[in-house]
């Protein structure tokens, strides 16, 4: 005979009214808080008839957290979401853990909420993150040119003061959306068993850990776009650059970081085929071997070649190195200055003093009193 239980030790405890209280209140409270900040700001510009400012920077805020935070929250859920989907239909006992049978259960369980939670709470710092850069991305939409180009990209002015600021935080946004999105399907794909070391050493596949190695090769292949076009964007940082002796491009930086920034973009995106590629035909040896060589031209390229031409070319002779460059420079800032067509003449002083007036005058010096003004 069974006995049957009258409590099921499977059920889940219910939560008392007092923790949906407080977190409601709480909401309300911050809500409030926000709420009269946003009235008073808006109350103060509406009384000097500004207010067009106030709700054009706020209307940017919200759509700036609205929509990046959206990006992010897409781009870490459905990569969650897709390797979950890639999930193998029957459990290989023999490569588990205990930890991992536990982990698999709750995602099991409750799939959607722990993998909404997580895409949503970084949705949210994403959001806030891009709301801080309001007064760029409106310096970036109601842009101007200047009318005077660079020297050496050929591109206006008004690109490095309004463009670049924007476009580097939207690439760099991206980026980090790109590799969070990966790191997320990755640690999905081995929580339920889809991928583990043996299956990238090209034993031990499945049709779930191909199907994981594909995505995971998708995503690599898009952060090294990601990573090309964030390379284009420094070889025109350069230009706003500190160096050794002003800001902007010098002679380093135009004979070897240039031509280096089009090296290694380049490569990026070799690197970017070789992972599509292996979205075709597994096989990690080739994005291995040629994300390997994108790391150590970064470090030869980017760091010891260009130290080498400042210290042994540059330093010996830097006064003729780059004294066009010091030109270029001093041209742009009697240019932001409005100072470029001032004319500069020679002025003679004339004096009416005499040859040792001076000294017949020394005795009356120490009696002059000197007030600092």
């Amino acid at each position: 005979m069974t006995d049957h239980l009258d409590v099921d030790i499977d059920e889940p405890s219910r939560r008392g009214p007092l923790l949906w209280t407080v977190v409601i209140l709480g909401a309300l409270a911050v809500a409030a808080v926000i709420a009269s900040r946003v009235a008073t700001d808006y109350l103060w510009f509406r009384s000097v008839n500004f207010q067009t400012v106030f709700t054009t920077r706020l209307g940017a805020q919200i759509g700036l957290m609205v929509g990046f935070g959206l990006v992010m929250f897409a781009v870490v859920f459905f990569n969650m979401f897709v390797a979950y989907r890639l999930r193998p239909k029957v459990r290989r006992a023999n490569l588990d853990s205990e930890f991992l049978v536990q982990l698999r259960d709750a995602l099991d369980r409750r799939s959607t909420l722990l993998m909404a939670v997580p895409a949503l709470v970084l949705g949210v710092l994403g959001g806030v993150s891009a709301a801080s850069l309001t007064d760029t991305f409106l310096a970036w939409l109601h842009r101007t040119e200047f009318g005077v180009k660079d020297p050496y990209f050929g591109l206006d002015a008004a690109y490095y003061v309004f463009t670049q600021p924007w476009l580097t935080f939207v690439v760099g946004y991206l980026l980090f959306a790109a590799v969070v999105g990966g790191i997320a399907a990755l640690a999905i794909h081995f929580m339920t068993g889809a991928l583990n070391a043996a299956a990238i050493r090209n034993r031990g596949n499945t049709p779930a850990s191909v199907g994981a190695q594909r995505h995971l090769s998708l995503m690599l292949g898009i952060i090294m776009l990601l990573v090309a076009a964030n390379t284009v964007l420094d070889r025109f940082a350069l230009n706003l650059t500190q160096n050794q002796l002003f800001t902007g491009m010098g002679y380093t930086d135009l004979t070897t970081r240039v031509p280096v920034t089009a090296i290694l973009t380049a490569i990026a995106v070799i690197c970017a085929l070789a992972c599509f590629f292996n979205v075709w035909k597994v096989r990690w040896s080739l994005p291995g071997v040629s994300i390997a060589l994108l790391v150590v031209s970064s470090i030869l390229l980017s760091s010891v070649y260009p130290w080498a031409i400042q210290s042994f070319e540059v330093e010996p002779d830097e006064p003729d190195k780059e004294r066009p460059y010091i030109a270029n420079n001093i041209k742009a800032t009697r240019y932001a200055y409005d100072i470029a067509d001032v004319e500069i003449e020679d002025y003679e002083a004339t004096t009416d003093a005499s040859a040792g007036q001076l000294r017949a005058d020394a005795e009356a010096l120490p009696a002059i009193r000197l007030i600092d003004p």
